[in-house]
């Protein structure tokens, strides 16, 4: 359910109710995609095995999506910008590594990779690590990969467009990331330049302002795409 005070937070800053319904019809039909279990999958690569592990690797993301969501919301009405935008950026990722899995499932249906090689690829993102001293683990897909073929399959398969149309997810991916960094979109939350003094005057325990708030509606962008995507693989999956 959404966080108790996040309808007086939208009010609180100007935001629009229809946005808030928004968010609120995204999160009911992210919650209701939820599975309780899955069988595992045999042990030899082929066909019953990549289906299963598509549809364990989709459960697997909903439920970061939905944490990252309900993180990202629970921040806004703390007034924690700082922990809106991580959680956000997050949320992003998840939604890139789903457009990834997708385009992986286009080309297996295109024949041009193998079943063995899609089921290789999804055992690395499930159980891939870039930590040292965990001998033999596989390495996952950089995010930035994930990012460039989530925006093909964004743009294919809901815009109906061209392969490189856009790069919408990619894009808002990096700007969310100038709020995460120490960098000037990050810093400016924490000043207030009073110019008839002239000093800075820091922002320790101050709420948002209305426009940092704003950015919550990002959210939608990542939530919507991830929805759309979610469904659409199981068209994408081969036949028995």
């Amino acid at each position: 359910m959404l966080p108790v005070g996040l309808k007086q937070a939208f009010q609180k800053h100007g935001q629009s109710d229809d946005d808030l319904c928004k968010i609120g019809e995204i999160y009911d039909e992210l919650a209701s995609r939820t599975e309780p279990s899955r069988r595992t999958p045999p042990g030899d690569y082929g066909q019953p095995g990549i289906k299963a592990n598509v549809l364990i690797y989709r459960q697997v993301l909903l439920h970061r999506a939905i944490s990252l969501f309900e993180g990202a919301l629970n921040a806004a009405v703390d007034e924690n910008l700082y922990s809106v935008v991580l959680n956000m950026r997050g949320h992003f990722e998840t939604t890139a590594s789903l457009g990834y899995l997708y385009r992986r499932l286009q080309s297996l249906k295109k024949g041009v990779i193998s079943v063995e090689r899609i089921d290789r690829d999804l055992c690395a993102q499930l159980l891939g690590t870039r930590r040292e001293g965990l001998r033999g683990a596989p390495t996952p897909i950089n995010i930035l990969t994930a990012f460039e073929e989530a925006d093909k399959a964004l743009n294919i398969a809901i815009l109906q467009g061209t392969t490189h149309q856009y790069e919408i997810l990619k894009n808002s991916y990096e700007y969310l990331c100038e709020f995460c960094h120490p960098n000037l979109s990050s810093n400016s939350i924490a000043l207030d330049l009073d110019k008839s003094v002239p000093e800075f005057r820091f922002r320790h325990g101050q709420d948002m302002r209305d426009h940092e708030f704003n950015l919550i509606v990002n959210i939608v962008i990542s939530a919507n795409v991830f929805l759309s995507l979610y469904d659409q693989i199981l068209d994408l999956l081969p036949s028995e």
